[in-house]
């Protein structure tokens, strides 16, 4: 019996010291920290700056960092590299983002809690979106006729509200018509200094940080 008593007391002892350590690890284990693939700097600052911005506000960007801004940028996110099927925001979110009618996007964003919006280079991002989105992308890039011909950049994709607010930093253009709107909803609050590998005038940050505007 003593010997009984003894392991109990033993195993409850080991138990207690064990518990705050397993407590810890739940957090984690919940939520795993991402793994990182080579090119990760921008993903990272941006996740530093939601981090660092007092206020609450989810983030609607692509699945590829969703996690990241999750877990270390501590911000609920619309998509993200897991449970896509079973996400019924996931169609939306991404046609949201392909708008060129800002005002949808920005009701959208109210509805949803989004308060950040992170973009990428359209051109090298927008039409794999459009196919993820269920959308044509050739109604936004065609081909060129050849292998190394340049690829035509169509009317809708230069009226998108990525386009714009991209490759103009939401500045009014009038010269480009409809493709020269100005953003208003939205302030461009982040841009991150690494350069993404396309050429001038389609070149620019790795990845923008763009705020909802309150309700005017």
């Amino acid at each position: 019996r003593a010997l009984r008593r003894w392991r109990f007391a033993a195993g409850a002892v080991s138990l207690a010291a064990v518990l705050p350590a397993v407590a810890g690890a739940v957090p984690l284990l919940l939520s795993p920290p991402p793994v990182l693939p080579p090119g990760s700097g921008p993903a990272l600052r941006v996740a530093a700056f939601l981090r660092e911005s007092p206020g609450p506000g989810r983030v609607l960007g692509l699945e590829n960092w969703g996690h990241v801004f999750n877990v270390l940028g501590r911000r609920g996110v619309l998509v993200d590299p897991f449970g896509t099927a079973g996400n019924p925001l996931y169609g939306p979110a991404l046609s949201a983002l392909l708008t060129n009618r800002e005002e949808r996007l920005a009701a959208f964003c109210r509805e949803n809690g989004v308060r950040f919006v992170v973009l990428e280079n359209p051109l090298a991002s927008l039409p794999g979106t459009a196919a993820r989105a269920g959308l044509d992308p050739s109604s936004y890039l065609v081909p060129g006729p050849g292998p190394s011909d340049p690829p035509r950049l169509t009317r809708l994709l230069q009226t998108t509200f990525w386009w714009r607010a991209y490759t103009n930093r939401g500045r009014p253009r009038p010269e480009l018509g409809p493709a020269g709107e100005p953003v208003r909803e939205f302030t461009l609050v982040y841009e991150d200094p690494e350069r993404v590998p396309q050429p001038p005038p389609f070149d620019g940050p790795a990845l923008q940080v763009w705020e909802l505007g309150p309700v005017p």
